[in-house]
């Protein structure tokens, strides 16, 4: 191959599995395709990503020629080079156009023409439907805001009255919705897809230490009296504790995070003490550097460990 050509691979049912669009989520690899990129980039061979999921969707008006270049979706991109890092061990670069350079592309939408003719290499292939129009990444995280801003009339409220009739308080209200950059970083990871995210609605409950155990339990039965169904609970008071996810690395954050369901919306309450919030709170910037790779764990989780290791347990958090 000459130096400047490169293989043209598409991402989408060729490289990485694919059975229909969903938001925020990158398929799992095609091993056929991931083993021969590998062995062209072995060879020492130039191997580029050609995909439409790099592309910020613009308006189709059928028979009319666009009036402007398109623009690269950075999300997409970085969340595609990461998956590229993951499965292959190397940021390919991606794009959604073909250029002299490409010396022959590999899609499963393709289809090879005999030259000058017109004529298909082999049986047309049968009609597909069209494919389904997207969101790009900040149209996603937008209708996630909106979402969230929709269901806060009416939980607010709620949420607000059984927490106060229960002796504690709402930390943190300026944070109750989640910053946008924040929802965005966890998109492009590409390790959660849109319906992951279940936290873009938060409250933060603090209650007394001596207390807290039987007033989380008041707390919880109150919501559900309102008819907030519990969907998934984690207690992260026992820093020994298994089956819990890698969000937090053991021992570095104290509470129980509960997300409650309202008619199909899903929020989430931290249960805290003013000891466990104060402490989480000085961790954050170390987590958020964690996450983002620019810490180095070794130095940052024992810090964050000794942090949360100085406060107290509340009695009857360890089991249940």
């Amino acid at each position: 191959m000459e130096e400047s050509g490169y293989h043209g691979v598409d991402f989408d049912a060729t490289l990485a599995f694919y059975e229909g669009w969903v938001p925020g989520t990158l398929g799992d690899p095609v091993p056929a395709m991931i083993q021969r990129v590998k062995d062209w980039l072995a060879a020492g061979e130039q191997v580029r990503i050609i995909t439409a999921r790099a592309q910020i969707p613009a308006p189709y008006v059928a028979g009319e020629q666009p009036d402007s270049p398109p623009e690269l979706d950075m999300g997409a991109v970085l969340a595609i080079r990461r998956w590229c890092v993951e499965h292959i061990g190397v940021a390919l670069p991606v794009q959604f156009w073909k250029d002299y350079n490409m010396i022959d592309l590999w899609d499963d939408r393709a289809v090879q023409v005999v030259p000058n003719t017109g004529e298909p290499v082999g049986p047309p292939r049968a009609e597909e439907p069209p494919a389904p129009s997207r969101m790009t990444l900040g149209q996603i995280v937008t209708q996630l805001l909106d979402d969230a801003e929709t269901a806060r009339p009416e939980i607010d409220p709620d949420v607000e009255r059984a927490v106060m009739l229960n002796g504690g308080y709402l930390a943190g209200q300026e944070n109750r919705i989640k910053p946008r950059d924040s929802i965005t970083a966890k998109l492009i990871s590409g390790t959660k897809s849109p319906a992951d995210i279940k936290d873009v609605l938060r409250y933060a409950a603090v209650f007394p230490t001596a207390t807290y155990a039987d007033d989380v339990r008041s707390t919880v039965r109150d919501l559900e009296d309102k008819g907030y169904g519990q969907v998934r609970v984690r207690n992260y008071w026992d820093p020994n504790a298994t089956g819990l996810p890698n969000r937090y690395p053991a021992g570095t954050y104290a509470g129980i995070n509960i997300v409650f369901d309202s008619e199909g919306y899903r929020f989430e309450v931290q249960f805290h003490t003013a000891e466990s919030w104060d402490a989480n709170r000085q961790n954050r910037l170390l987590y958020e550097a964690l996450s983002d790779g620019w810490a180095d764990p070794g130095i940052a989780i024992p810090a964050m460990r000794r942090t949360i290791a100085a406060v107290p347990v509340p009695d009857g958090t360890l089991h249940g």
